[in-house]
């Protein structure tokens, strides 16, 4: 091919309307070395008391550097790092179910790998319990009152949450908010579903 005919070309695939995916960058730039070294450092540090949030307009680098947050986390090897998609449940009533429900899920799933030592898979286990019973108190405790003007009402009885909290029912590891539910079956079948084609899930 010619330098012309590649020039040509290039202008060709230039002009053409495409689409431009919002996928984190494999090798972060701004300087986010130094962000996410800091962050990862207020991160460890700190007492557990506080929420880190990250702001920035479309394409800004958000996604990119939470993910370089989390590899970091994960090197150190003594930090759960729980991802938490709030888009996926937008239609969940009450945001609060499934998160806590992905929290619970990835606890259990941290005590489920070897290597993790008796005594912490117990203790994350245990975490794990309380936090589905909370989950199965929210949603249980939650009424829908029906027949007001734009839609539904969603309350919570507090006395139905206490008396499931104090019935100690054991947690059977099932996730109890339907979107979260439809989620993890829907993303099973997908994994199953790109393994049976070879491709990387």
């Amino acid at each position: 091919m010619t330098r012309e005919s590649e020039r040509a070309l290039d202008e060709t695939r230039a002009s053409r309307p495409r689409i431009l995916l919002d996928v984190p960058a494999g090798h972060p730039t701004f300087g986010f070395d130094g962000i996410a070294d800091a962050l990862v450092s207020i991160v460890t540090g700190s007492e557990p008391r506080f929420a880190v949030g990250i702001f920035g307009g479309w394409g800004s680098g958000k996604s990119t550097l939470m993910e370089e947050i989390e590899r970091r986390l994960h090197e150190m090897g003594d930090t759960l790092v729980v991802e938490f998609n709030a888009w996926r449940y937008e239609r969940e009533p009450h945001l609060i179910v499934p998160l806590l429900d992905t929290l619970r899920d990835a606890l259990n799933d941290w005590a489920a790998r070897p290597g993790r030592g008796e005594e912490n898979r117990s203790v994350a286990r245990e975490v794990a319990r309380r936090v589905g019973r909370v989950v199965r108190a929210l949603v249980r405790s939650t009424a829908i009152e029906v027949g007001v003007p734009g839609g539904p009402k969603l309350s919570l009885d507090p006395g139905k949450a206490v008396d499931e909290l104090a019935s100690g029912e054991a947690d059977d590891g099932s996730p109890p908010s339907r979107c979260t539910s439809e989620h993890s079956q829907s993303s099973a079948k997908l994994s199953a579903w790109c393994e049976t084609l070879a491709w990387p899930g």
